[in-house]
């Protein structure tokens, strides 16, 4: 779990030492060069059914700078390890096909449920013939530690579509912006 620098009140007369510089001003540095992010793809698409709410899961990071993801265990979610407002980016690119709708679910410790937790982001579009459809959400998210996200996507095509793995394509990140 990365930590969030505290300030000192350095009183007038005081004397600086060594110590002071290093926890309050490298140590804050270091961090705010380095916040706390998670980027996670997959290296195969994801079959998905008609009508039925998929959990997305993850299998490949592309960064992980605070232990926020597992490649082996609850590979779905992405886990607040620091307290503070972070930004969230979900996004699921379906197969080409022109019935139906897309949609992604983005919920807050939904114990990988799609009606479970809370929502904090969604997005729906019909799609268009010939082409991928995507579906995104982005937004700014207050979270404790132990907090986590999981992607939950949705499709009504008539039969199953795959997500697509192209890299960039189908993606989720968590980054760490303010306390």
């Amino acid at each position: 779990m990365a930590t969030v620098p505290n300030e000192d009140t350095i009183a007038v007369g005081t004397k600086i030492a060594a110590s002071w510089g290093n926890s309050d001003v490298r140590d804050a540095i270091n961090f705010l060069l380095n916040p706390p992010n998670v980027h996670v793809t997959n290296t195969t698409g994801l079959s998905h059914t008609t009508g039925v709410s998929l959990l997305l899961t993850w299998d490949t990071e592309i960064a992980d700078t605070d232990t926020m993801h597992s490649t082996v265990t609850t590979t779905s979610r992405l886990v607040a390890t620091t307290a503070g407002l972070y930004t969230v980016t979900a996004r699921a690119a379906f197969a080409a096909n022109a019935t139906g709708i897309r949609s992604l679910d983005v919920r807050k410790n939904a114990a990988g449920v799609a009606a479970g937790g809370t929502r904090v982001g969604y997005d729906s579009q019909t799609p268009v013939t010939g082409a991928v459809t995507s579906v995104a959400v982005v937004e700014d998210i207050r979270m404790a530690a132990g907090d986590y996200l999981e992607a939950f996507g949705y499709q009504t095509s008539g039969g199953a579509l795959a997500l697509d793995a192209t890299a960039g394509f189908t993606l989720f990140q968590l980054r760490w912006v303010a306390l």
